[in-house]
């Protein structure tokens, strides 16, 4: 019993995983919105790619905690894994490697190193992809779920004019009654909704996986209303209705066109645009970016200034233009304690890099010794060593003693 509760469980982190990857196609300031797009994209651009279930097993401990259980789906995968058979690679409760251990979440967060990896994964599954069959009158699939408030407020503004898609296999089901029952079980979740999404199976493209249909990873869907409040049988529970429908396959490579075009007169090729996906660069960082390859320093000041939650990578750009710029030590050291406190692994390392030369101008000789020295410690340590990186940290600690010197012979002179 205990097993089956937490089976359970773990379904459905599963799929409020697959929900929370559920993207409009514009943001809210109007702009594109790159990850909709990103699965076309990567798959364009990685078309003639050659990747092999040799240089998946040989990497897998990469991406993945070695235990003796997960060491047996691997070696499952290596020693059984046949094209021809890849749907039921698709069963977690036979084969959890490599697509629920690693893929699906890759798919959801767009980690291009682990889907380059798989490329040959996805190359045989499309090839299963195909419109779902009807069955009896019943021309609708159900996805029974939760909710929240604040998403479906923004999928009812959206009502017949948004296009969403879900950037994994979404599971659904050709069973009303088991969707209802999903969306209505108890939950503790806060300011939640019990939510039906009924998906009209017309243009619809997936895999049928027994009682389950995995519609295909980035499908668009028009949003086509929006119904709260509906009473389920029993008269007690409240269901929010979601309409959908899959976009046709002339709306699909239009939509992907028009796109395309969008980008490539702002100056932004395919490649472009997965590199700001891989590396979460907003609108306004690419902006201010464009501003200092022009030496507009005060237009990118500015558009630095303006971003809301700044990450690690753009404080320490905004801190470096103060300092190189602006001649601004302190908020330059602010922006890059600031970084400081939100950064990990190697970001942190770099971080610690540029509060050295902040510290070498402010003259704190000591407290620019010890962060190079940090700095030098955590890139020595690296696996594969960054010969650049360990020479910054060297020639900082090199300025910081010449520094020093200076300072003890002005003393003595004086």
């Amino acid at each position: 019993m205990l097993l089956i509760s937490l089976s359970d469980i773990l379904t459905t982190i599963e799929q409020q995983l697959n929900l929370k990857s559920l993207l409009f196609n514009y943001q809210t300031n109007g702009n594109d919105n790159l990850d909709f797009y990103f699965y076309n994209l990567w798959k364009k651009d990685t078309e003639d790619l050659k990747s092999t279930k040799k240089s998946l097993v040989d990497q897998a401990h990469l991406f993945l905690p070695l235990n003796d259980q997960i060491k047996s789906f691997i070696n499952d995968f290596k020693t059984s894994y046949k094209s021809n058979q890849i749907i039921t690679w698709l069963d977690k409760q036979r084969h959890p490697f490599p697509y629920y251990l690693l893929i699906s979440n890759a798919m959801r967060i767009h980690d291009q190193e682990i889907l380059l990896l798989t490329r040959f994964f996805f190359n045989e599954l499309t090839k299963q992809i195909k419109p779902i069959p009807l069955e009896s009158n019943d021309n609708q699939v159900y996805l029974g779920t939760k909710l929240p408030i604040d998403l479906i407020d923004r999928l009812e503004k959206y009502d017949s004019t948004g296009i969403i898609a879900f950037q994994c296999f979404l599971p659904v089901t050709r069973s009303r009654a088991c969707a209802v029952f999903e969306a209505t079980q108890a939950s503790r979740g806060l300011q939640t909704a019990n939510v039906l999404f009924k998906i009209d199976i017309n243009n619809l493209l997936g895999i049928t996986l027994g009682d389950t249909l995995l519609i295909d990873i980035a499908l668009p869907f028009r949003i086509c209303s929006v119904s709260r409040g509906a009473n389920t049988n029993d008269g007690h529970q409240l269901l929010t209705i979601i309409k959908l429908t899959a976009l046709n396959q002339n709306a699909r490579d239009q939509l992907f066109e028009q796109f395309i075009g969008r980008q490539e007169k702002l100056g932004r090729t395919i490649v472009d645009v997965l590199k700001r996906i891989r590396l979460n660069i907003s609108d306004d960082e690419a902006l201010a970016d464009e501003y200092i390859a022009r030496s507009e320093w005060s237009e990118a000041r500015n558009i630095f200034a303006r971003i809301i939650n700044p990450n690690v990578r753009v404080l320490n750009k905004y801190g470096c233009l103060l300092r190189e710029h602006f001649d601004n030590i302190l908020d330059a050291l602010n922006c890059h304690q600031q970084a400081l406190s939100k950064a990990t692994n190697r970001d942190k390392a770099e971080t610690l890099l540029y509060l050295g030369l902040v510290y070498d101008n402010m003259k704190e000789y000591n407290d620019a010794f010890q962060v190079y020295s940090q700095a030098l410690q955590w890139f020595e340590n690296e696996k594969k060593r960054d010969p650049v990186m360990i020479a910054r940290c060297l020639i900082g600690l090199g300025n910081v003693q010449w520094s020093r010197r200076e300072l003890i012979q002005y003393i003595i002179e004086k």
